[in-house]
């Protein structure tokens, strides 16, 4: 029985609220012109995989958007999610390519679209079934991070999956130098940045990998 380490590191560049609209209304249920500083040919390109973000200077909860694009391997999803009310409402999923933003109804106002500050990491796979569990962590960051962790099955394709796994926020909005434990068992374990744009390092250390059931 060994122990297991595995280092995670993320960085975002800093949000561009109109990087994929700018300010425009709808009139009808239809596209928004992708017209944005990270457009080229009609398609949005992220630094990294990370949350969209569409902000409505009106009411436009009733309003529902869809966005399609690719994640950080390049296959094909798509999301839908309410709009906002002076607001921005934000993908759950990361998107590394937007090809499409679609409202199913006129907006209420002006709207524009872009990045956020939000973005995680692809997941990593530890040993559910190690026995005891015990998983370290250690973040070095500026950053505002939350270690995310899941208990609902994996498979090769864990984190392309049509249905997004259910993550738990077990360290929230931490920063600076920080140590700890994972209480689990749990499937895997994710960072997300809440803002910034420095580096953020999450080491993992499982051991007993191998345990009995």
């Amino acid at each position: 029985m060994t122990a297991y380490s595995n280092t995670i590191t993320l960085q975002l560049v800093a949000a561009n609220a109109t990087g994929l609209a700018l300010s425009q209304t709808l009139a009808s249920a239809g596209n928004l012109t992708l017209n944005g500083a990270l457009v080229s040919s009609s398609v949005g390109t992220f630094d990294v995989a990370r949350r969209v973000g569409i902000f409505s200077y009106g009411n436009d909860t009733a309003l529902t958007w869809t966005i399609a694009g690719t994640d950080r391997k390049g296959i094909s999803i798509s999301e839908t999610m309410a709009g906002g009310f002076n607001s921005t409402a934000q993908t759950v999923r990361d998107f590394k390519t937007v090809t499409k933003i679609s409202g199913s109804a006129a907006t209420a106002g002006n709207v524009i679209a872009g990045s956020t500050l939000v973005g995680s990491s692809a997941p990593i796979v530890v040993d559910y079934f190690a026995n005891p569990f015990s998983l370290g962590y250690s973040i070095s960051t500026d950053d505002i991070v939350n270690i995310e962790v899941t208990n609902d099955d994996f498979s090769p394709m864990y984190d392309v999956n049509t249905t997004t796994p259910n993550w738990i926020a077990q360290v929230s909005g931490a920063t600076g130098p920080s140590n700890g434990q994972i209480t689990g068992p749990v499937t895997m374990v994710r960072l997300t940045i809440i803002s910034g744009t420095d580096p953020a390092v999450l080491r993992l250390t499982q051991g007993l990998i191998g345990g009995g059931a």
